[in-house]
């Protein structure tokens, strides 16, 4: 642990999954992005899968 705190199991979890729940939402926000910056490169695709495929 990075504090070095004694936590309950219980929040332990709720640490974990806020964690879980922050990194992929991120994630998510980074796709935004390319799928963005994919849509503006090529103009005439419908989606980004047909340009990867």
């Amino acid at each position: 642990m990075v504090n070095q705190e004694s936590l309950s199991p219980e929040q332990e979890m709720v640490e974990d999954l806020f964690a879980i729940v922050h990194t992929f939402s991120w994630r998510l926000d980074g796709m935004r992005k390319y799928n963005k910056q994919v849509k503006e490169d090529y103009p005439g695709s419908k989606e980004p899968k047909e340009i990867l495929a």
